[in-house]
């Protein structure tokens, strides 16, 4: 058996990919010389040497740009040269691996509040850490998350509810974002409950209303989660009663229990008129 930890060499790039890392690599003070090496070798002018589908979209790209940031495709690579399948674990990733396929390439991408979530557990998965290049998109993921991601409510919410998208995979587990973003809410939420609680009852209410609003987009798992942390963090319980009474009235919004209730008596009675 082999050994994790043993060095696994590189699978030999071709004479059109080591062009193509000599610009790149004579280029690392130019942006515009990085562009034009990374636009020569998505050109018809080098062929593909790999494919790989992810959720059904099918990727054609090139081996050496991809070993050279993720270890995981290095290793699998340098067990079987002729894989042309790879099999990603995260649901609903086809975007965000396009994102991922830009960064190999050197080619412009951009990090955002919605797409963060899936980026991150992709680079884990991949492992596109420090060890295989510097500044790889682990620690690019990771210092997002820690500037932007969890510093303010909304956007801790928001991506607390793309991880929800993401589904139970053991990598959403592994990097441990969902837990992360409920704890900045649950602290962010506790900080701003406390100065708001000085202000006007009419302020403190029209907060309470806006975190409510903000949460009712979660799935009931995930808010009994995050009510819990609030709760644990010191938010008082009139700003809990206020969330669970919103996002009550949006989960029941729609649902005639009453006009269904008349329906059944109606029907009942004319049963009993019948007999």
């Amino acid at each position: 058996m082999a050994d994790c930890d043993q060095e696994i060499p590189t699978p030999p790039p071709t004479l059109a990919m080591l062009f193509w890392y000599s610009q790149l690599e004579h280029s690392s003070s130019s942006s515009s010389s990085k562009k034009r090496a990374s636009d020569w070798i998505f050109s018809e002018e080098t062929p593909s040497d790999i494919t790989i589908d992810v959720g059904g979209d099918v990727f054609n790209l090139h081996k050496f740009p991809l070993v050279s940031k993720s270890g995981y495709l290095k290793k699998l690579l340098s067990k079987d040269k002729n894989v042309t399948n790879l099999s990603i674990e995260v649901a609903d990733v086809s975007k965000a691996f396009q994102l991922v396929v830009n960064f190999c390439y050197g080619k412009d991408f951009q990090i955002t509040i919605e797409n963060i979530a899936a980026l991150r557990c992709l680079s884990e998965q991949l492992e596109m850490t420090n060890k295989y290049s510097p500044n790889n998109l682990v620690s690019v993921t990771e210092d997002y998350i820690q500037r932007v991601a969890l510093t303010s409510f909304p956007n801790a919410i928001t991506v607390l509810r793309c991880s929800e998208k993401l589904g139970n995979a053991p990598i959403v587990e592994r990097v441990r974002l969902v837990s992360r973003c409920i704890n900045a809410i649950a602290y962010i939420a506790c900080d701003q409950d406390e100065f708001y609680s000085s202000l006007t009852n009419e302020n403190h209410q029209g907060f309470m209303d806006c975190w409510a609003q903000d949460l009712t987009a979660l799935g009931i798992d995930t808010l009994g989660k995050v009510l819990f942390a609030m709760a644990k963090a010191g938010v008082k319980q009139d700003a809990l009663g206020t969330i669970l009474l919103l996002y009550a009235q949006k989960s029941l919004k729609g649902i005639d229990i009453f006009g269904r209730g008349r329906k059944k008596m109606e029907s009942r009675k004319q049963y009993e008129k019948k007999e």
